[in-house]
């Protein structure tokens, strides 16, 4: 009930404003992301390396504050590197992020809100570099194997389809309407569908740029 309240409230912020001050824009940046919790301590484990672009629409409240709803495509997940080994967890992600937003005159801005996210898919990806990269258990794609390309398996059922996280962020734009954004986010529901398969939380670092035409106009 939560999340279906979460994106009720999106869906207004998104079709509200006949009388507000509506900036609407474009964004996209690179994610450094991790899963951590149970079974995710692993030395080898490195951070994940996606791609984050989407858009946004900023809601003027007052000069300074504003509420700022987006539509994210994100990739997402973690990864192994061993000598010997390697894997791969992949998981892309439509995120709707709803973030309060304080800007100063001069165009630096903090943000800060809650973020629901759907999951689209989740593939993992294994070599076993002493294997020749082949893997012979029944759940892997077999077709994948072809070409001396890594297993892949989709994983998509073990993951939570609406996972909730909380985001801390802060930027400059200038007067062109460009701009850079740099924000953390915080996984605050297991990540895992079922708690017996463990409890593990997404921690994602993204940077990029925006673009929001005339949006320091007044």
């Amino acid at each position: 009930m939560k999340k279906i309240n979460f994106l009720i409230i999106a869906m207004l912020l998104m079709t509200y404003g006949a009388e507000a001050q509506i900036s609407f824009g474009l964004k996209a940046g690179v994610n450094f992301s991790s899963l951590k919790g149970n079974g995710y301590t692993d030395p080898d484990q490195k951070p994940f390396i996606g791609l984050a672009i989407g858009g946004l629409a900023n809601y003027t409240i007052t000069e300074k504050l504003s509420i700022q709803p987006e539509l994210i495509f994100s990739q997402e997940g973690t990864q192994w590197k061993a000598t010997d080994e390697e894997q791969k967890n992949r998981l892309n992600y439509l995120n709707v992020p709803i973030l309060v937003q304080y800007r100063t005159p001069s165009g630096f801005f903090v943000h800060t809100g809650p973020q629901i996210g759907l999951l689209l898919s989740a593939k993992m990806t294994y070599k076993d570099h002493g294997a020749g990269g082949m893997v012979g258990e029944g759940d892997w794609d077999k077709e994948e194997h072809r070409g001396g390309q890594p297993p892949t398996l989709d994983i998509k059922r073990f993951y939570a389809g609406s996972p909730i996280s909380w985001g801390l962020g802060a930027g400059f734009i200038h007067q062109s309407g460009f701009g850079i954004i740099a924000r953390y986010n915080i996984g605050l529901t297991n990540a895992l569908k079922k708690a017996s398969d463990g409890t593990i939380y997404s921690r994602i670092f993204n940077i990029g740029i925006i673009y929001m035409p005339g949006s320091l106009k007044k």
